[in-house]
This record gives C-alpha cells, sequence and structure tokens, in this order.
C-alpha cells in the first residue's frame, strides 16, 4: 500500500468534517510502500500489517495501553 491508499483516506475525512486532531489508520495484508512508512512515523499515521493482525509483529502504540 502506497500514497494512493492514503491520500484517499485524508480527502474522505476531510470531506466528512474531520480536519484537526486525526490519527489515520491504515491496514494492509501485504505491507506498505517504504515511503509511506517513513512518512508514517514522522506523521502520527499509524500502518497496521497483516503481520501485527496475526500477532507475528509488534502492535502499533495506539493500540496499547501506554500513553504516547
Amino acid at each position: 500500500m502506497g500514497f494512493g491508499a492514503y491520500n484517499t483516506l485524508v480527502s474522505r475525512a476531510k470531506a466528512a468534517g474531520f480536519r484537526e486532531n486525526v490519527i489515520f489508520v491504515l491496514f494492509s495484508a501485504l505491507g506498505f510502500e517504504e515511503e509511506l512508512v517513513e512518512f508514517a512515523e514522522k506523521n502520527e499515521v499509524i500502518l497496521v500489517s497483516g503481520r501485527v493482525l496475526a500477532g507475528l509483529d509488534e502492535t502499533p502504540s495506539l493500540f496499547t495501553t501506554e500513553s504516547r
């Protein structure tokens, strides 16, 4: 998954009236393009891969009880 999906999500969120204090979460069974991974690390975008859903990788911090 790449920026096309992210841009679609942002566009739909804005159209629905979400403009501030939004954290975007993208789910992909097959993973993410490296450019999106780098962007996500710097911009409060949570990426959840199929490996996370299968319990093979660490859960993103948004879904843990620890504060961010």
